[in-house]
């Protein structure tokens, strides 16, 4: 398992199709989907700030982590999410 940490990732779909990944202490910054169709991510200690975080996922747990106001629509499509210790700012969540 790969892991990112303490990142800023930015830009449309930073990692599209993205699989096996642990994401630590890191910002999804301005971008749409960025891990649109990805699979098998645990994500801590992260904020998400723009639209369609986790679009069509598989096998996502979050701790921790923050969707703010603008990561909207942001769990659309996806099955087998987890959510702990997390807040959703975000509407239609």
């Amino acid at each position: 398992m790969l892991t990112i940490d303490q990142q800023k990732l930015t830009g449309e779909r930073a990692l599209f199709k993205s699989k096996n990944l642990l994401i630590k202490n890191s910002t999804f910054a301005e971008g749409e989907s960025p891990l649109k169709e990805s699979e098998d991510i645990t994500i801590h200690n992260s904020f998400f700030k723009w639209k369609y975080p986790l679009w069509y996922c598989q096998n996502i747990s979050l701790k921790r982590t923050t969707l703010q106001e603008m990561a909207r629509s942001g769990i659309w499509y996806s099955h087998h999410i987890s959510m702990n210790d997390s807040v959703i700012e975000a509407p239609k969540t």
